[in-house]
């Protein structure tokens, strides 16, 4: 029979941490309430970790997990006391004469008295010791954030969701539940936690790693940054970056020499590709953890293109080892970027669409790709907005704001043509099915006969007066700046990874003078056409779990759902040799 009785373990600590130090400590207990289904406190005034559960081997899996973080941390002992209800004590005879002494409960010093639920109220939650009340409520639960056509409220939508209801009091520092059962109370709590997490955890800022490949391992090399006119493998279809430069190999050994022995440049080989895994499996790690909590669309994919320096004046004419290239460019502050124009020319484009998987089915979609500034209401500011426009039926698909990059590895070929990335990005999905985006999707069309023309007409929507209909004004909802259209094949490479193919035409776009009408059709110039090849896994679908999502939810996929388990990260590696395999095929 399963024991539904809770019990309770106290863990005292005597060394004095630090601020820093109890912070960690607080976060790794937060995941391991989630890894073992208890309960976890720390008590800052007595020093001392509260740990609820029913199960006696997660309670002590629990205590086992901070036994050793404590000791990670300090050099002093820990110790553990299980709780139990003390036992009713029992007394001597009384001599004759004298009364029978009290009989009273002795309790533990240790023991934290446990908060009693006031007449009237069905549950309480007690806010994090770490967070200001009330000057940081509003940042919590995000109602201080703008979003364009969402308003934010975390403690609304877990109330919505838990159907609970509840009050907030700021001396008691602590929620009041009023209403709810007690399953959707404790769920609400589980939310609250985890959004109080969120918001103390350290924000990922958007990290760039810079790595070199080379495959002729005969022969030791260091690194130098040249003029695009003096590499050899730079191609004439970026060739109007005069500012930029790239990165070329230099030969430290001829790869004719008999210098390097076969052991040594198995070495050799070793240690680049070990050293370029430890940093990929760092950076992404910590990129794909931070956004199991993302409420909104998440791109995992690689693609090739040219990575691409500048400001590089005062290390021109020096030479570097391949591990020192990101302090490089960190300390002399150099400007890196990765272009995805993979081509202008259409024969690679066919070359590459006839290698992968010829006799495997291929999705072939084409679509319009809108840029535009947007609002709901008149007094809000414009907000740059993305639009997909099916073009077989004219239908606005999708809305959503600009990828924000979070990791971008970019991953220099020292021997080849084209450079590789591999980069993780998020986004806001908006709803197409509101304002102004339905009154934009009615006045879309298509020609049958010019499959790159579209038609459409900007939102404007006319304010009424009280003063009467004269002096009633034309608002501005939506306004399109720029439109793209994009043909794409999507085809399989293995049974993990697909490839897409895409080829992307810049419209230009003109109105008509005195309306809202307005024209995307083809200019006939080459060179407003490009090609990008970008390749993903299948685990992206995964990432759909991140778009319905709910405030105070972790999605249920790993970082090693994505990657592998470490060490050998083995979802990665296969990743990487089918990005290498793709570029083999320019030679």
């Amino acid at each position: 029979m399963e024991n539904t009785e809770e019990i309770s373990y106290s863990i005292i600590t005597f060394w004095a941490y630090s601020e820093e130090e109890i912070n960690s400590i607080e976060g790794e207990c937060r995941k391991l309430e989630d890894a073992h289904g208890v309960k976890v406190e720390y008590i800052r005034e007595k020093k001392l970790f509260d740990i609820k559960g029913t199960d006696y081997d997660e309670l002590n899996k629990t205590r086992d997990h901070i036994f050793e973080l404590l000791k990670s941390k300090s050099e002093k002992q820990s110790y553990a006391v299980p709780r139990y209800k003390k036992k009713e004590p029992k007394f001597e005879k009384s001599a004759p004469g004298k009364p029978p002494p009290m009989k009273e409960t002795v309790p533990l010093m240790i023991e934290k008295k446990e908060e009693e639920i006031p007449v009237g109220l069905v549950g309480l939650y007690r806010f994090n010791s770490q967070i200001r009340i009330p000057a940081e409520l509003d940042g919590l639960f995000g109602t201080n954030q703008w979003r364009p056509f969402t308003h934010v409220d975390y403690w609304r939508d877990i109330c919505k969701s838990c159907n609970v209801n509840g009050e907030i009091s700021y001396d008691n520092r602590r929620i009041e539940f009023i209403q709810g059962k007690r399953k959707d109370v404790e769920k609400a709590k589980r939310k609250l936690r985890q959004i109080e997490n969120n918001y103390l955890r350290e924000t990922f800022n958007h990290k760039r790693v810079p790595l070199v490949h080379f495959s002729n391992v005969h022969a030791h090399f260091k690194v130098g940054f040249r003029l695009p006119n003096n590499h050899p493998y730079f191609k004439d279809a970026a060739m109007d970056y005069f500012n930029d430069v790239c990165i070329l190999s230099h030969h430290i050994n001829e790869p004719n020499s008999k210098s390097l022995e076969n052991s040594e440049r198995l070495a050799l080989d070793k240690k680049i590709k070990g050293y370029n895994l430890a940093r990929m499996s760092d950076v992404l790690t910590k990129g794909l953890e931070y956004v199991r909590v993302h409420q909104g669309e998440v791109r995992f994919y690689g693609s090739l293109g040219k990575s691409m320096f500048s400001k590089t004046d005062e290390v021109k004419g020096k030479l570097w080892n391949f591990n020192d290239l990101e302090s490089i460019i960190s300390k002399y502050d150099i400007k890196s970027r990765f272009d995805e124009d993979v081509t202008h020319d259409n024969s690679t484009y066919k070359r590459f669409d006839s290698f992968f998987s010829p006799d495997k089915k291929k999705d072939y979609t084409e679509y319009f790709e809108i840029k535009a500034d947007a609002r709901n209401s008149p007094n809000d500011e414009f907000s740059e907005v993305y639009m997909r426009v099916n073009r077989a039926n004219a239908s606005l698909v999708k809305v959503g704001s600009e990828w924000e990059p979070l990791v971008n590895i970019d991953w220099t070929m020292l021997n080849l043509k084209s450079d590789i990335a591999i980069n993780l990005a998020t986004r806001r999905a908006i709803r197409h099915d509101v304002e102004p985006f339905t009154t934009f999707s009615k006045r879309i069309s298509v020609n049958p006969n010019e499959v790159s023309t579209i038609a459409y007409e900007n939102v404007d929507k006319k304010i009424k007066s009280k003063r009467g209909t004269a002096f009633d004004t034309l608002v501005r909802y939506l306004e399109v700046k720029s439109i793209d259209f994009k043909k794409s094949t999507t085809k399989k490479v293995s049974e993990t990874f697909t490839y897409q193919l895409t080829r992307v035409e810049r419209l230009k776009v003109s109105e008509k003078p005195k309306t809202n009408k307005g024209l995307g059709e083809a200019t006939g110039d080459d060179r407003d056409v490009y090609y990008t090849i970008e390749f993903s896994e299948k685990h992206n679908e995964a990432f759909e779990q991140n778009i319905t999502l709910e405030s105070g939810d972790v999605v249920n996929w790993t970082v090693d759902t994505i990657l592998g388990k470490e060490p050998t990260y083995s979802t990665l590696c296969e990743f990487v040799r089918t990005l290498l395999s793709a570029i083999q095929t320019e030679l």
